[in-house]
């Protein structure tokens, strides 16, 4: 009884008190200390996927606007009238830089998962992305195709000048043959 007695007295009480006070003040701050090594964590995970996004999209950038410069270069040498080598060497440059930066839109892509709410930004990146190179494309096989319909418009042009300037019948359905086809060829060039 003499120990019962002993907790009964303020100071014991006391004491009690403030040991329950000092281990909920323990408890509190483990799991206040076990809360911030988690956001830390995950601050710490969110900084380094930034990092990681930011890079590739730098990356994504330089590349795309090397394959720019590349695109520059090309029509630059067409509009000099050169559509030999050096305009085919502008082009697989062209697509050497596409190539990369489709591989940096795809690291990014993996980031995806990460940062769900980026998905409708890379998806209209990839969507921009995929008509630019479908309008290189075409711009450059029709430009291709215009060149050989101009050196043909040249041809007939020579063809028709080495005609002997006669009344004879055949000669003159022959020139009026070879102007109808050039009339037909701008007219398709026009198109």
């Amino acid at each position: 009884m003499g120990r019962l007695r002993w907790f009964r007295t303020i100071r014991a009480q006391l004491m009690l008190g403030f040991g329950i006070i000092l281990l909920l003040h323990g408890i509190s701050a483990a799991i206040g200390y076990g809360s911030l090594q988690r956001f830390r964590s995950r601050s710490q995970t969110t900084l380094d996927n930034a990092a990681q996004l930011r890079e590739l999209s730098l990356e994504l950038k330089t590349n795309f606007l090397l394959a720019r410069q590349a695109e520059e270069a090309y029509f630059d040498t067409w509009q000099g009238g050169n559509i030999d080598a050096s305009a085919q060497v502008h082009i697989q440059t062209n697509h050497a830089y596409l190539a990369q930066a489709r591989q940096k839109l795809a690291a990014l892509r993996k980031l995806e998962a990460q940062n769900p709410e980026l998905a409708e930004e890379f998806a209209l990146l990839g969507s921009l992305f995929n008509n630019y190179e479908s309008a290189f494309e075409t711009t450059t096989r029709r430009i291709a195709e215009d060149s050989l319909n101009h050196e043909v418009h040249r041809q007939l042009k020579d063809l028709l000048a080495t005609l002997p300037d006669s009344q004879r019948a055949e000669l003159m359905l022959l020139r009026m043959l070879v102007w109808q086809l050039m009339a037909e060829q701008q007219t398709y060039l026009a198109n």
